[in-house]
């Protein structure tokens, strides 16, 4: 009986101390597992970290291979051959295809990212096969079971490497190709831009010389422009006597290649004795400073009927400046003028910005925009000309007698539809006059005024 009880006591000694060796080890088996999950996982990571370097080195040496061949091999032999319009279509082509080598980049990278993703797919499928050791009843088994996977880790992991290097070389001969195939694009889209300025050219008949953004200059040619413009509420400077008078105005201007230039306008009043209520006589010359700044001198004579109610009658010459910034959807024109009569002078300063923008390049044979701007006029308002202003009844009218006063004399918005082809010019447009520091007896009110101008071209040798 006492021999009975001893190895039962024995017994039940070795199997709990083999069970809590067997719990032992399955937990070290466990945590080892995925141990070597980790470490093959974050080796990987880093094996595919220095491919994206590699990567990011080809992309930085293909956007700038990118960039260096447009402005060295394009850009800088194209830019005086076609004008500004073209050469920001130019520009916005050459901004396109860049963000397209930078779009294929990322899409590329996300590419190796994908590829990682579905190898740790693969590796922690094979750690969930490999996480539990069910057959293992000695510590053998279990490092045999740990040695499998090993090897499963190895090949695995042997075989990402070489698969993503193989990928990797594909991505960037893609890359690569895909960059030269751009250089080529914008290269070709250079030469078609050229091509259609010079065919444009040879339809109208002026040479292909670029003089100025929107100019052409021509030494064989020469301009003559006969108009005939019409204006519902005459005002000047945002002034008109308080008189609602409109006007039709005929013009006739020759314009020489070399930057002189004459003009003369005429115009008839409605509410004027006599027909033809004034005529301009104008000449002007205008000069390049560059590709996108010009400027133009003026000298006018003002002739007007004795009865005239313009409130420009009581002007006799004046003198301008001006100059032009033009660029594809902005255009502003400072301008600087001194009206006089005898020893009595006033300056005056407009302010004019304007965003003219292309509807279609083929309505009736020709351009169709909107060209919506806005004007600030500042000026100095004499006495000697104030006492000098006209009532509507066209008698002469004191005003008060501030003298000298320069300050804001108007602000003017107009919003034009242009149309533009060989043979016409027509530009409708309406314009929102808004008086300020009226010290006459003109309209104090915003009023509108409604224009249009219709011009008919003429080059000529």
């Amino acid at each position: 009986m006492k021999r009975v009880i001893f190895l039962f006591i024995i017994l039940s000694t070795v199997s709990i101390l083999y069970g809590q060796n067997n719990s032992d080890m399955k937990k070290y088996y466990y945590d080892r597992i995925g141990m070597m999950t980790d470490s093959i996982l974050n080796n990987n990571k880093l094996f595919l970290d220095t491919l994206y370097l590699d990567f990011d080195s080809e992309y930085k040496s293909l956007a700038n291979d990118y960039d260096v061949y447009y402005k060295d091999s394009v850009y800088v032999i194209i830019k005086d051959s076609i004008n500004i319009l073209r050469l920001d279509l130019l520009n916005k082509m050459y901004s396109l295809l860049q963000s397209r080598i930078r779009a294929l980049y990322i899409s590329f990278k996300d590419s190796l990212k994908l590829f990682f993703k579905e190898y740790e797919s693969i590796i922690r499928k094979s750690q969930m096969e490999y996480a539990a050791c069910n057959d293992c009843t000695e510590v053998e088994d279990y490092y045999d079971r740990l040695d499998e996977y090993n090897d499963v880790l190895d090949s695995v992991s042997s075989d990402f490497q070489d698969n993503a290097s193989i990928l990797m070389d594909s991505l960037e001969s893609a890359l690569s190709d895909s960059a030269g195939i751009y250089m080529d694009s914008i290269s070709n889209y250079a030469e078609t831009l050229l091509e259609n300025q010079l065919d444009e050219y040879e339809l109208t008949g002026i040479s292909s010389e670029v003089n100025s953004p929107g100019k052409v200059y021509d030494e064989k040619y020469s301009k003559l422009t006969l108009e005939a413009n019409y204006y519902n509420h005459i005002a000047y400077r945002g002034r008109d006597n308080h008189i609602y008078q409109n006007s039709f105005s005929p013009a006739l201007t020759f314009e020489h290649p070399s930057g002189f230039g004459i003009s003369t306008v005429f115009y008839f009043a409605n509410k004027n004795k006599k027909p033809l209520d004034e005529l301009d006589l104008m000449g002007y010359f205008s000069f390049d400073f560059s590709d996108n700044i010009n400027g133009t001198f003026y000298f006018t004579h003002y002739f007007f009927s004795d009865n005239s109610l313009n409130p420009r009658a009581i002007l006799t010459n004046s003198i301008a400046g001006e100059v032009n910034f033009e660029y594809p959807y902005f255009n502003f024109t400072p301008t600087l003028n001194l009206d006089f009569s005898g020893s009595n002078s006033e300056f005056s300063l407009f302010l004019y910005a304007s965003s003219p923008i292309e509807l279609t390049k083929n309505f009736l044979d020709g351009t169709l925009g909107i060209e919506p701007s806005v004007t600030a006029t500042f000026g100095e308002q004499t006495s000697a000309f104030l006492t000098k202003i006209r009532n509507r009844k066209g008698k002469l009218v004191n005003a008060p007698g501030q003298k000298n006063i320069f300050s804001i004399m108007d602000y003017e918005f107009s919003f034009p539809l242009v149309y533009t082809s060989k043979y016409l010019i027509v530009k409708p447009y309406a314009t929102v006059i808004v008086p300020l520091n009226v010290l006459d007896n003109s309209e104090k009110n915003p009023f509108l005024n409604f224009t249009i101008e219709i011009g008919i071209p003429f080059d000529f040798k």
